[in-house]
């Protein structure tokens, strides 16, 4: 699984590109070879001066098959906000799953 992070009006440091890495491989490693690539994009959406839940983390999964899933989460912190997103990305996979499953049988 290729994995990519963007930050979007910031630069990512390496614990925060650390951080990232550790999220997306502890969410959607059981799923293995069905997950061809993870974009990860990461947005300070107000800029440095703003408070509030303006820190985004959009998670783009391209999967075999040429289906792809996004996910995204916003919190006041850029580390939350990841973390966010991994589990929603983890949960719809995981029922992406379930569906292709029902469907074949």
């Amino acid at each position: 699984m290729r994995t990519r992070i963007i930050g979007r009006n910031f630069s990512v440091t390496s614990a925060l590109q650390d951080h990232t890495q550790h999220q997306i491989m502890a969410s959607l490693e059981r799923f293995g070879r069905s997950i061809t690539a993870v974009t990860v994009r990461l947005v300070d959406v107000n800029g440095p001066r703003h408070r509030g839940d303006d820190k985004q983390c959009g998670i783009t999964i391209a999967m075999t098959g040429g289906r792809s899933l996004y996910v995204e989460d916003r919190a006041a912190d850029l580390y939350a906000a990841i973390s966010g997103a991994a589990h929603r990305a983890s949960r719809s996979v995981s029922r992406m799953f379930q569906r292709r499953t029902k469907m074949h049988r």
